[in-house]
């Protein structure tokens, strides 16, 4: 209730006064990390999230929302700031990176059908399945590995190299076989 006084006259008026009422937020200092691999979840440590008001007074937030939080579209990804207060709800928006998973390591998840051989025979890699792991923890088998010896010159048990590149990326792993003495009959 306001008083007012004029003269020797006294009025009463109510008036409402209502709260400052969300106008804006704002992204005012982006995340720490702005470059993902795909797969990898958002984190949004060192982000400053604003809100101004329409009395023009502002403040930092805490209890926003972000979203996507897994960062799986190579390229700039745009996540979207999401803060409700009072039923109110206002968004704004920051890029990141993500770029494609790298690859990890590989493995040999089938040997060659063959791994008994003689001196100075040649590998043979059929029936064999290589898998590479990416950074993402995705996994797919591949082609276009190589590996070394191929030439089995060298009897008893011989370690094969198998490796694989991708992007600039090399990595390696092996399988044994068995070269066995030629029998002379």
């Amino acid at each position: 209730t306001v008083k007012t006084k004029d003269g020797g006259y006294t009025d009463y008026c109510n008036i409402t006064v209502e709260k400052a009422k969300l106008a804006s937020i704002s992204v005012t200092t982006k995340p720490s990390k702005t470059t993902y691999i795909a797969g990898e979840t958002l984190n949004a440590s060192g982000m400053v999230v604003k809100a101004t008001y329409d009395d023009g007074s502002s403040k930092n937030l805490t209890g926003y929302t972000c979203s996507p939080t897994k960062l799986s579209n190579v390229g700039t990804q745009t996540i979207t700031v999401s803060y409700t207060e009072d039923s109110i709800t206002k968004t704004t928006s920051f890029n990141v990176t993500v770029e494609k998973a790298k690859l990890t390591s590989i493995s040999v998840t089938t040997k060659p059908s063959k791994t008994t051989y003689t001196v100075g025979e040649t590998l043979s890699t059929s029936g064999m399945v290589v898998q590479a792991t990416y950074s993402d923890g995705s996994k797919k088998n591949v082609t276009g590995y190589t590996c070394t010896p191929t030439k089995l010159s060298t009897a008893g048990n011989q370690t094969i190299t198998v490796s694989y590149s991708e992007d600039s990326i090399t990595k390696s792993t092996s399988f044994v076989v068995t070269v066995e003495k030629k029998v002379f009959t």
